[in-house]
């Protein structure tokens, strides 16, 4: 009797046991199962809010030119006409400038994370449109890589931007601040040497003060990603003011001797200038003298294995918003 209910026990047992075993394996399947239908679900509704993004993106380019054509077209009557009626056209011009500049900032200014390679709109704080490059969820700020564009230019120039995102170009100081009033970015630098080499560094922050102040120079997080190849020769930089032929701050002559525009170092003017001229070849005329990163590309057949009057091929200054890292 007694093993009789001890079969019985052990039978039971070993059904509850299977029971919880098998319950245990349904809830897993099923919660795997709910994890797989949620991921999807979220890449879905994630396609569905970009392109909903793109389509109203979209719609506003067009309906900003839209109010441009109209505003033309006032105004070519405004001239016609007289008294209350001149009057009135002027009110309704002013009022549709306004939503033109609201249209126009909601267009701009648009980070490259959710973009597509190609061109990106800046708004500047004086209302004017810049062109740039989106490149993997970067905004391209400056590009060189034939020459074709000088870069030794007046401080204005760097002010507003010059060249073409078709072409070489720097988008201007005035179009990085009105980025970075978004929050926090970071920085990339991408070279390229004249034997193909590439070399990349990466700051986690990045920032200018304004024109009053010089637009100096702030970078911290030297290869936080620890996947930057080149050596850090931009933060010893920090609190530099940029420095143009024209308007030389703390009357340095570094736009002389480094013969371009940069930041320039206190003590030898730095061991970087990427606006510098471009040498269209891999030695520059004299040391230090053209587009450089001192250390970039390395040459191990020499001693020391960094000549000073290497050159550039090229090179980009790439900004993105610091969240997203």
């Amino acid at each position: 009797m007694y093993q009789q209910n001890c079969v019985t026990l052990a039978v039971v047992t070993f059904v509850l046991m299977t029971g919880l075993i098998q319950g245990q394996k349904c809830r897993r399947q099923d919660i795997r199962s709910l994890g797989n239908d949620m991921t999807s679900k979220i890449s879905t509704l994630g396609s569905e809010v970009k392109d909903k993004i793109e389509i109203l993106t979209t719609k506003l380019e067009d309906e900003t030119g839209g109010i441009s054509d109209k505003i033309s077209i006032l105004e070519s009557l405004m001239e016609d006409a007289n008294g209350d009626d001149k009057s009135a056209f002027g009110s309704i011009i002013d009022q549709l400038a306004q939503l033109e500049s609201t249209l126009s900032a909601l267009v701009a200014n648009k980070d490259c994370i959710q973009a597509q390679d190609g061109p990106s709109k800046i708004l500047t704080k004086t209302g004017k449109s810049v062109e740039a490059n989106c490149e993997n969820g970067w905004l391209v700020i400056a590009h060189r890589f034939n020459g074709k564009v000088l870069f030794d230019r007046t401080w204005i120039e760097y002010k507003n931007g010059f060249g073409s995102r078709l072409s070489e170009y720097f988008v201007g100081f005035e179009a990085i601040l009105s980025a970075l009033k978004r929050g926090e970015y970071m920085i990339r630098f991408d070279l390229v040497g004249w034997k193909n080499e590439h070399g990349h560094a990466e700051y986690a922050t990045f920032s200018v003060s304004d024109e009053n102040d010089g637009y100096k120079l702030n970078v911290t997080g030297y290869n936080f990603t620890g996947t930057s190849n080149i050596d850090d020769y931009l933060s010893g930089l920090n609190g530099r003011p940029f420095s143009t032929l024209d308007n030389r701050k703390e009357d340095e002559q570094c736009p002389i001797y480094r013969r371009g525009p940069w930041w320039h170092g206190a003590r030898g003017c730095g061991d970087s200038n990427l606006f510098s001229v471009y040498a269209n070849d891999p030695k520059c005329d004299e040391n230090y003298s053209c587009m450089f990163w001192y250390g970039f590309p390395r040459d191990i057949t020499k001693f020391p294995p960094y000549p000073l009057d290497y050159s550039l091929k090229e090179m980009k200054m790439k900004i993105r918003p610091a969240y997203n890292v």
